[in-house]
């Protein structure tokens, strides 16, 4: 049947807000005015679509995507949207599911805009969906320039890691309360301890991560990659270093990224302890000393120290020194350093050899 001037039209509104500046009452709004240009120009309403926190420079929107999908059960006649750009930013989206909505016999009515059937009408129609693109994309490198000042600053740019908090500048410190813990798995997981036991120490002396859970191994393991705690990170292609963020030491951060990459290739996790550990390293190169084990000939477990770049990458300078003494130097909590050399196999170092270092 043939739809007259004054025949009613079955019609659905289709509401969106994106993240920023906008909440729930813009989607109220938005369904205010729509009802009231319906009820003015006889649409009678079958359905609602709403995309919330959803942009519009993409028709990836669950609530968009099923309202195309479902024109075609020939349900409704026209759409209604507050304004055009709620519909699409994007001209090539906009015109490829208009298209679609056409074939299925259906048309986009915008309640802000007044745009006729004619020929002038779609020119008019093109234009207002250009300049939706272009304040989307001039808005986007607003936004973009304006982050990449702020990050300049050293100001929080996003969320914030675990062991920092917010000033009322939005600057990002180190927080007391956690900043300590940071520096503590660090020390713990340098001192030979796995992570399960780290996770297991922090958990039962009442310690939780920022959404207030218990400390889970992958959580640990995002703490311990973090080269923020130094002081030093990137943002977009910034490279940048804020000497108030620093939470550990580069020595202490680098010699946990040894032991990360030994275990990664290795595959083993030693539980033995090894109490030199973070305190002792190798005499040639001065990296950090590892606890190794293994088994004899009679299947006997046997615990010793090696260094840990010779045991990851083969390269420590000792591998030249067949068959002499191996040099070591022990790091203590007092901060001296005190020079030895054992004779033994080339830069290993035999637990039982030390009873007098502690």
């Amino acid at each position: 049947m043939k739809k007259t001037k004054n025949s009613v039209q079955r019609a659905v509104i289709y509401a969106r807000y994106s993240c920023s500046n906008q909440t729930e009452q813009s989607i109220e709004g938005q369904l205010a005015d729509c009802e009231k240009f319906a009820e003015k120009y006889n649409y009678y309403i079958v359905d609602t679509y709403i995309d919330r926190a959803m942009s519009a420079t993409t028709d990836r929107r669950p609530q968009f995507q099923q309202m195309i999908a479902d024109s075609a059960t020939g349900g409704f006649d026209v759409i209604i949207v507050w304004k055009l750009d709620r519909f699409a930013r994007n001209r090539y989206d906009s015109a490829v599911n208009k298209q679609k909505l056409n074939s299925n016999g259906v048309k986009v009515v915008s309640v802000m805009e007044h745009i006729e059937d004619t020929p002038e009408g779609a020119l008019m129609e093109s234009v207002l969906e250009g300049f939706a693109e272009y304040f989307s994309k001039d808005l986007s490198q607003k936004v973009s320039r304006g982050m990449r000042e702020t990050a300049l600053k050293f100001k929080a740019t996003g969320l914030i890691p675990y062991g920092y908090k917010k000033t009322s500048d939005n600057i990002c410190v180190p927080d007391e309360h956690t900043a300590p813990v940071v520096k503590k798995i660090f020390e713990m997981y340098s001192g030979g301890m796995i992570n399960k036991d780290i996770c297991d120490w922090l958990n039962s002396h009442g310690y939780r991560t920022s959404n207030g859970n218990l400390f889970k191994n992958q959580y640990l393991r995002k703490i311990l990659n973090r080269r923020r705690y130094t002081g030093s990170y990137t943002y977009g292609d910034l490279e940048l270093h804020d000497e108030n963020q620093r939470i550990i030491s580069d020595e202490l951060f680098d010699r946990v990224q040894i032991q990360l990459q030994a275990k990664k290739r290795t595959g083993r996790i030693a539980r033995e302890q090894y109490v030199l550990v973070g305190k002792l390293f190798c005499g040639y190169c001065r990296n950090p000393i590892r606890g190794e084990s293994g088994r004899n000939h009679q299947n006997r477990i046997y615990t010793y120290y090696k260094c840990s770049v010779n045991k990851t990458f083969c390269v420590c300078i000792a591998s030249c020194d067949s068959g002499h003494g191996s040099s070591f130097y022990c790091h203590t909590s007092c901060q001296s350093k005190y020079f030895f050399s054992i004779d033994t196999h080339c830069f290993s170092i035999h637990f039982f050899l030390f009873p007098f270092l502690w």
